[in-house]
């Protein structure tokens, strides 16, 4: 093929009779023979041969040229048209003697394609789902491998600040909950260590203690729990533990809001922390704080 047509594949039929210049299509372009076996191949066609003439003209026009062929005295045009979701190749010619185009011949080609503004929409549903399952499933459904197992896991974002629930009475701990707080009660000395900033007394277990030590302690807690000249704090519902954090730092009860949160996600109490209105003193240490904030005192 000439690379002078190469830019017109694709195009409509009129854009090259537009570029080219080309004759326009006329009834001499089609014989009697060429409109029986139009008929006899197109469905639903008119039986007047005018009314077929400017139909064959429509198809032409808006057809899509598929090749084009140049001889030495013509030009042969194969157009892709469509008729009742069905393909068809007509292919016409153009005789440079008698400067008029011919038709030549008709070939049933298949079924018509889905369109292409319908085939775009598809895509872009497929996509979008496809991108709202792996939305779906990194956040609501995944997969951690800790150790050898898969659990089921969820946002860390969420793990970090849960929201301080209103608790009107202790749920009874089960054995799990159990065996978790002794394991933590047996690091609290080194995460006290850690993050606390003043002096604490860390007691590992409280059936170790007399019975004037228990009376000391509860004496102790008792009068830093109603000192007038205390700091007060209120906890309001659906706070989460990384705005407690904020205000526990914001009243000067904690060197910052990193260390206090980190404190509360080490000891697994952010979700345990209760509502309310607290008076603290300022040497009362992290644990004293966080033992309250589980309490309600």
């Amino acid at each position: 093929m000439d690379t002078t047509y190469i830019h017109l594949i694709g195009q409509p039929f009129s854009r090259l009779q537009q570029t080219m210049s080309y004759p326009p299509i006329n009834e001499h372009s089609f014989t009697s023979r060429d409109y029986a076996h139009i008929r006899s191949l197109l469905s639903s066609v008119p039986s007047d041969t005018q009314r077929l003439f400017k139909k064959l003209c429509r198809l032409i026009k808006h057809g899509s040229i598929d090749e084009i062929t140049e001889h030495r005295h013509g030009l042969t045009v194969t157009l892709c048209v469509c008729h009742k979701r069905e393909q068809y190749n007509i292919e016409m010619y153009l005789s440079y003697h008698k400067w008029a185009w011919q038709f030549k011949a008709i070939h049933f080609t298949g079924k018509q394609l889905i369109p292409t503004q319908q085939r775009v929409l598809t895509y872009a549903t497929l996509v979008f789902c496809t991108l709202l399952l792996i939305w779906l499933w990194s956040n609501d459904s995944i997969i951690h491998t800790f150790h050898g197992e898969q659990v089921i896991g969820y946002d860390d974002s969420e793990r970090d600040q849960p929201n301080v629930t209103n608790h009107d009475e202790k749920s009874p701990p089960n054995q799990e909950d159990t065996e978790n707080e002794n394991v933590w009660q047996s690091q609290l000395p080194e995460f006290l260590h850690t993050y606390t900033h003043r002096q604490a007394r860390v007691v590992e277990n409280s059936s170790s203690m007399d019975g004037k030590e228990k009376e000391n302690l509860e004496h102790e807690r008792h009068t830093t729990h109603n000192r007038a000249n205390g700091i007060q704090i209120t906890i309001l519902p659906g706070m989460n533990s990384q705005e407690v954090a904020e205000l526990l730092a914001e009243k000067g009860l904690a060197r910052s809001v990193e260390e206090i949160q980190e404190l509360f996600i080490t000891l697994q109490v952010q979700d345990k922390i209760r509502v309310g209105t607290y008076t603290f003193e300022e040497t009362e240490t992290y644990m004293d704080i966080i033992e309250r904030l589980q309490e309600g005192q």
